[in-house]
């Protein structure tokens, strides 16, 4: 979980699966950032694409790229990389899907964190 104030708690090891996404829980991370359909604050921008890069400095097969667009376009399952509860669970085809999580402001500010998350990789990778 990344806080408004950008604090990260971490919840089960990235090695481990958790039923948080169903379907995707033993071939994903899922990151939660705290919020109720409000954007992002700069802090979660900026240490949610420092975590994501760490994810990916730990985990090399993690693709720092955003899957998906809206609920409208929300990728397919062959496609690896960043996306959001409800594409998921769209893709997924679960019965009820939480067509409001994480909410159009978050979706809208997903890919500049990916890409800040790719930029901040190539940077610890060195």
């Amino acid at each position: 979980t990344v806080e408004a104030d950008g604090r990260i708690f971490q919840h089960v090891d990235t090695k481990d699966g958790a039923k948080g996404t169903r379907d995707y829980a033993y071939n994903s991370i899922h990151i939660e950032f705290a919020a109720r359909d409000q954007p992002l604050t700069n802090d979660q921008v900026f240490y949610g694409a420092d975590l994501m890069a760490w994810i990916a400095s730990v985990h090399p097969n993690v693709r720092l790229v955003m899957v998906g667009t809206s609920n409208k376009d929300p990728g397919d399952l062959k496609q690896a990389g960043i996306t959001c509860h409800s594409f998921v669970e769209i893709v997924g085809k679960v019965d009820k899907p939480k067509l409001d999580c994480p909410g159009a402001a978050i979706v809208n500010q997903m890919n500049t964190v990916g890409v800040l998350a790719a930029v901040r990789a190539a940077i610890l990778a060195g």
